[in-house]
């Protein structure tokens, strides 16, 4: 009987040592997975650029990527020496798209997003946009979102914008908008009083009105037409002009005021740009736009710093995810009025924060500085760029072909060796082909 019972104590005692056991087995186990999800690596997203200015998108990078666990963004740059070989950039990169695996980002920057857009290399915003709980097409006036608008799909968010446009004194020319006629009245009416070299006069009013020349959703082009001709021909009849390249503000401004400048392309990236307008043409000015067939005035929209996500992506949802993130970020060190954000409430943050300073002067500067160099935005400089960007309009899509057909044609014009007929005829062909072959 006592054998008996200690014979029982023993399997008690052995039953529990393996409960004991089993139950620190548990523990280990139970350990171990949450060791492993404890580990578990955030999804990697790659991003590639071919811009060496990445400052600020680096630093929105590095700011996501501390901002949460579960995405990492990798910046890929591809390197070059100076200007003379981006084309051949552009090359490597778009040929590393066509034969090595996708990344999920694309910084748009130095690309050309129409080609990109047409050869089907970037998704389209439109339904992630819709689904989003952070961005909304509200977020952007029509016109800017639909800069990101390109071969049908919404290649892109517009993170920042800019507008181009022409101004003069009202004293010299007081209508809303004109024609090529009208301008060059005008110039002969003033034959000592011009801005424009020949090369920024072709770049200016070709891009500005190449929409009423191509149409990319059709293929097809209007170079043989009058008006085109007509446009070539007052490029071509165009008196003396003034290299201002070499030349102070100071002595341009004067020049302005003093009507021996008859107006200025300008290009406005800041709400202070404003500014330098104003102050230039003395208070005076009128915001006439450029030129057109039909005399409508032109306000070009245009946006930069975009990103884009590749159609291929195997992480859309993190690319997104960035996106979102990205569009809505602030660097709070880095100054913010060298920037117009496409985001219309982080925009009128900036104005607000403009029109809240008391001081009138930023800082201290030279004895006798303008003022305008100095001095922080006024509501009234804020709401002349509101109405400018109400009236303003994408820029026209072109692309790297059509322009260097452009550069390869024109030449023979500008230099007398070829006559307007002669070489609209040329682009006629040229680009007719081209647009019908990339269609």
């Amino acid at each position: 009987m006592r054998m008996r019972f200690f014979r029982m104590i023993s399997i008690l005692i052995c039953l529990l040592v393996l409960c004991g056991c089993h139950h620190d087995m548990n523990d280990s186990a139970q350990a171990g997975v949450l060791q492993e999800v404890s580990a578990k690596q955030p999804e990697e997203i790659v991003m590639v650029t071919i811009d060496s200015s990445t400052f600020l998108l680096e630093k929105a990078i590095e700011d996501f990527n501390t901002s949460q666990d579960d995405y990492f963004v990798k910046l890929v740059k591809y390197e070059y020496e100076g200007l003379d070989d981006m084309e051949d950039l552009r090359t490597r990169l778009y040929a590393s798209l066509l034969h090595e695996d996708s990344p999920d980002l694309l910084d748009l920057r130095q690309l050309d997003e129409v080609a990109l857009s047409k050869n089907g290399y970037l998704e389209d915003l439109t339904p992630w946009l819709e689904n989003s709980a952070v961005l909304s097409k509200n977020d952007y006036e029509t016109q800017v979102l639909e800069c990101g608008n390109v071969c049908g799909i919404q290649a892109f968010l517009p993170k920042t914008i800019g507008l181009r446009f022409m101004v003069m004194s009202p004293n010299v020319y007081n209508g809303n908008g004109w024609t090529y006629e009208d301008l060059l009245r005008v110039w002969k009416e003033h034959p000592n009083a011009n801005e424009l070299t020949m090369g920024s006069c072709i770049d200016t009013f070709l891009s500005s009105n190449l929409s009423y020349f191509i149409n990319f959703d059709k293929a097809e082009c209007d170079f043989n037409s009058e008006e085109f001709q007509k446009l070539l021909s007052w490029i071509l009849e165009r008196p003396g002009r003034v290299d201002n390249g070499s030349r102070s503000e100071d002595e341009i401004r004067e020049d302005i005021q003093n009507g021996k400048i008859l107006w200025r392309s300008k290009r406005v990236l800041s709400i202070r740009d404003i500014q330098f307008i104003e102050e230039e043409f003395g208070g005076e000015t009128n915001y006439v736009g450029y030129p057109s067939p039909d005399g409508e005035p032109l306000f070009w929209l245009e946006t930069m710093n975009n990103i884009g996500i590749m159609k291929h992506s195997a992480h859309k949802e993190g690319a997104w995810k960035f996106l979102e993130f990205y569009q809505k970020h602030r660097d709070e060190q880095q100054s913010f009025i060298y920037e117009l954000p496409g985001d219309r409430a982080l925009r009128e943050q900036l104005f607000q924060e403009e029109l809240a300073q008391t001081s009138e002067t930023i800082g201290a500067g030279e004895e006798g500085a303008r003022l305008y160099r100095g001095r922080y935005s006024t509501e009234r400089e804020t709401q002349i760029f509101n109405e400018l960007l109400s009236k303003a309009r994408k820029l026209p899509d072109c692309n790297d072909d059509i322009w260097e057909i452009f550069c390869q044609e024109l030449p023979a014009c500008l230099s007398g060796e070829k006559n307007v007929e002669d070489v609209t005829g040329i682009l006629q062909s040229r680009i007719g082909l081209y647009l019908k072959e990339n269609r």
